[in-house]
């Protein structure tokens, strides 16, 4: 999908670092460590990448929903919802993928 909202996603998301300076790019948590590699993680492309995002809000206290709509109703299209305590009716957003509404969803509810 995007590499930018990938880095968006790992930087607002999961509160990670890119560090450049080896032969591929890092993604590194505030201990340290490797948590993904820059080249290969993609939330925005894969769905197990984009259900750590998932995993990351339930951590933070959001309740998940997602969703594809039936053909008759909104052809093909992936629905994410997170809902905390300081939303309503939470964040959701719409795209032609899970992963990518997953992505978008997540950070409107981290802004």
């Amino acid at each position: 999908m995007s590499r930018e909202l990938d880095a968006l996603v790992a930087e607002k998301v999961f509160r990670w670092h890119i560090d450049t300076r080896g032969l591929s790019d890092l993604w590194l948590g505030d201990d340290g460590l490797v948590k993904a590699y820059g080249d290969v993680w993609s939330p925005t492309t894969f769905i197990s990448d984009a259900w750590l995002v998932v995993e990351e809000m339930r951590k933070r206290g959001y309740e998940t929903y997602v969703w594809v709509m039936p053909e008759r109703f909104d052809p093909g299209k992936a629905h994410a919802r997170f809902v905390g305590k300081e939303f309503d009716r939470g964040v959701e957003s719409i795209a032609d993928t899970a992963p990518e509404a997953i992505c978008r969803a997540a950070l409107e509810a981290v802004k």
